[in-house]
């Protein structure tokens, strides 16, 4: 039998899935940031409550996506969809926003908006189902009145968090990705570009 002739073969397959769960255990992150925007408030928390634009941000979600589900009112609404991101890739979405302080039941009456979303993506190796290497980054945003010269700036503040599997956060490290931080201040950069 192969294995009477190969002794060693336990230890290695012993060392390579321990290998394999170090790989997929998840670190953590967290950033903070604030800046003001020149664009009207009401429009940027819109534009960071629309799916459509949280995908332009993050390019490996793919256009194939689905409403799992969704409810709003007046001033509150949320929804959560699943995607695919790649060849043995899928995710899901969940996203909420509010108008705080809003005069009455109207849209556009608010003077502050809050909103959080959450992105989690998973991969898994070519033949195995097992180690799956994930990725979920949470986001909380509060939109208020800016406090520049000029009429509709916008003050954004948010509060990141991610938790990577240590494999993907040594690849993104060695590729020279960054982290958390350097991340959302990519997601910064996009959002000036997008309200110039």
């Amino acid at each position: 039998m192969w294995w009477r002739r190969h002794p060693g073969w336990r230890w290695r397959a012993a060392l390579l899935l321990a290998l394999a769960a170090l790989l997929a255990l998840r670190v953590p992150a967290a950033s903070e940031l604030a800046a003001e925007l020149r664009a009207p408030p009401q429009k940027l928390a819109a534009h960071l409550a629309d799916f459509n634009s949280l995908r332009s941000l993050y390019p490996h979600i793919s256009s194939s996506w689905k409403l799992e589900s969704q409810w709003s009112n007046y001033t509150s609404w949320r929804y959560s969809l699943s995607f695919s991101c790649g060849a043995r890739c899928a995710g899901a979405a969940h996203v909420r926003a509010h108008d705080e302080y809003a005069a009455g039941p109207a849209h556009g009456s608010a003077q502050a908006h809050r909103g959080d979303f959450t992105i989690q993506t998973c991969r898994t190796l070519p033949l195995f189902s097992w180690p799956d290497f994930c990725e979920e980054l949470e986001v909380e945003w509060f939109v208020s009145g800016g406090k520049g010269e000029e009429e509709g700036a916008a003050r954004y503040v948010e509060r990141a968090r991610s938790r990577r599997a240590l494999g993907a956060a040594l690849l993104a490290w060695l590729g020279g990705g960054g982290g958390l931080a350097a991340a959302r201040a990519g997601h910064l950069r996009v959002l000036r570009e997008t309200f110039h």
